[in-house]
């Protein structure tokens, strides 16, 4: 179906909008074959700042950092360097700041469309997949029209696109590093993403591409200091693929450091433990394999009030892309937004208003049981440290 927006401009709607990659997003592996374009000691990939001028800020001055302990940094962009920026001045304001030596942008999904003469139809670009909600997908078609309405009427704005390249390598410490947006095959492809690479074929198929034009993984970032130095920290997280709760937080990462450091010579700083909460994906594989209900008794019979006194809901928020308020990223992933005089809270109440309370009445529904079932479970880990014996079902128990 072809339609007129509200600019005027004609704009194709495809049912497959954000679901499928146009057929010039293929890749071809002579990109990755290719001897390393540039070497380095640090690559910093910025995987996605859309739009986000503080994220930048930060970056600047994590490599200014490493520049100054006397380190060769480069700074490679892969890709979606665009998306809440939906103002030209805002667009141009952000690739000025890259145009810099040692910084190179890659082309994303979002700026292959956005640099396109002509709308095909794809909304984002991005070949999202089943586990991603209808709602998820059609939220990310109109965040990229608002932005693409802004490029189109702003031709400036799609000079420095054009020619950008999608995929590159580079050469880290005598490391060859591939860097793409989506996999090796596709700028917007998701055969890279976690669910994907679960799948012993995909890792067969992917081990195979990375032997066949030389990529190495880089795994000894203790080489580079990380996890030795201490300013150079290396964290890592433990999050169940099964649907059971995590264990001891300090002993999981003893027996972690372990057997990293014995089996391949690896030292990290911390470990996190996270519960799976049973939403988005992950509920939708617990409803597939028939877990999910099994999974909620366990959160709740493993209910833990010491937990709930340092849940994340009572202590931050989580802002939505136009604004409005939740108590927490679960909360906004199933669109539970916090209420003022009977409509949605926004960011835009506290800034016309700085003496509006921020206390409120958290929202609570049944995936919150995740962050209190057991030892708890935030962005940092646990929450309570110590044992905690899950107890016996109460339908068991009786």
């Amino acid at each position: 179906m072809i339609a007129n927006d509200a600019h005027g401009e004609k704009r194709r709607n495809y049912k497959d909008a954000g679901r499928a990659c146009p057929v010039d997003y293929h890749l071809s592996e002579s990109i990755f074959a290719a001897d390393s374009q540039v070497s380095c000691d640090t690559l910093y990939v910025v995987g996605g700042l859309y739009g986000n001028p503080f994220a930048l800020n930060a970056i600047e001055e994590m490599v200014a950092a490493e520049e100054a302990a006397g380190r060769d940094v480069l700074v490679v962009l892969n890709g979606d360097i665009h998306w809440f920026d939906k103002t030209a001045e805002n667009f141009l304001a952000l690739e000025r700041r890259l145009d810099r030596p040692r910084w190179i942008p890659l082309v994303g999904n979002v700026e292959a469309e956005l640099r396109r003469q002509e709308d095909i139809g794809v909304g984002c670009g991005c070949a999202y997949p089943a586990c991603t909600s209808d709602a998820s997908v059609s939220r990310s078609n109109r965040i990229h029209r608002m932005l693409s309405i802004a490029v189109h009427e702003h031709p400036e704005c799609k000079e420095p696109l054009i020619g950008r390249a999608a995929a590159m390598t580079v050469d880290v410490a005598g490391e060859k590093v591939g860097i793409t947006h989506g996999d090796e095959k596709l700028i917007g492809g998701w055969d890279c993403s976690r669910d994907s690479l679960q799948d012993p074929l995909r890792q067969d198929e992917l081990s195979q591409f990375m032997d066949r034009n030389g990529i190495d993984v880089l795994r000894e970032l203790n080489e580079l200091g990380y996890g030795r130095d201490p300013r150079l920290v290396l964290d890592l997280t433990y999050n169940p693929q099964t649907p059971i709760l995590c264990p001891e937080q300090a002993k999981l990462a003893d027996l972690y450091k372990r057997r990293l450091r014995d089996a391949y010579g690896i030292e990290f700083n911390n470990l996190f433990a996270v519960a799976n909460c049973p939403i988005g994906r992950y509920g939708v594989h617990l409803l597939r394999t028939g877990d999910l209900e099994a999974y909620m008794d366990l959160l709740m019979d493993s209910f833990n009030a010491q937990a709930a006194d340092g849940m994340m809901c009572r202590h931050q928020i989580s802002v939505g892309y136009d604004g409005r308020i939740y108590d927490c990223d679960f909360n906004q992933a199933v669109d539970l937004v916090q209420q003022r005089d009977g409509r949605d809270l926004t960011i835009f109440d506290y800034a016309a208003d700085p003496a509006l309370p921020t206390a409120r009445e958290i929202l609570f529904g049944h995936h919150c049981y995740a962050c209190t079932a057991g030892q708890g479970s935030s962005c940092e880990g646990t929450l309570v440290q110590g044992e905690f014996e899950i107890p016996m079902p109460m339908h068991d128990a009786q």
